[in-house]
């Protein structure tokens, strides 16, 4: 079923999506490099590998449907989130950080499932058939990166070490 342009929301979705990628990316590249190495950090660069894929299929994706990405308002939030990131990072430690990491990597999957299912309604299968696959390696990753939380369990000491 197609729906007039004014009523369609899968638009102003992949425009979040793609602002939403930009940060899992960043975020996971940040946190993988605090950690350093071991299993929870290889988990983030996993995650933002596909965040970097993910971001140029968006691209194409959002110039094949004429959806304008990479707003002034979006450029003001990720000012905002470097800030933050330097006035408050410090004093996190590693294993809230990943939590951190880990709930933002989960708005991800959640905005992906409402643009599926908009996608479909709107008769954009393509779109629709690329989120389902997205969620399929997106939701397998998280999930790896989720199970790393032990992990922080298994190494106290690390865990509560602010980055230096």
């Amino acid at each position: 079923m197609s729906s007039p342009p004014s009523s369609r929301l899968s638009p102003s979705l992949l425009a979040e999506l793609y602002e939403l990628e930009e940060d899992a990316y960043r975020l996971a590249i940040r946190e993988a490099k605090r950690i350093g190495s071991g299993p929870p950090a290889a988990a983030l660069r996993a995650v933002a590998a596909h965040a970097s894929e993910s971001l140029d299929d968006l691209r194409t994706k959002a110039r094949e449907r004429r959806v304008r990405i990479g707003s002034l308002g979006a450029l003001a939030l990720d000012t905002l989130h470097r800030l933050r990131d330097v006035a408050v990072d410090p004093f996190v430690d590693h294993e809230h950080a990943y939590r951190r990491a880990l709930t933002a990597l989960h708005r991800s999957i959640d905005l992906v499932r409402v643009e599926e299912a908009a996608a479909r309604e709107e008769g954009d299968d393509a779109l629709a058939d690329w989120c389902m696959r997205w969620l399929r390696t997106r939701e397998r990753l998280v999930g790896a990166a989720s199970d790393e939380l032990a992990w922080f369990g298994r190494h106290p000491f690390f865990a509560r070490l602010a980055p230096t």
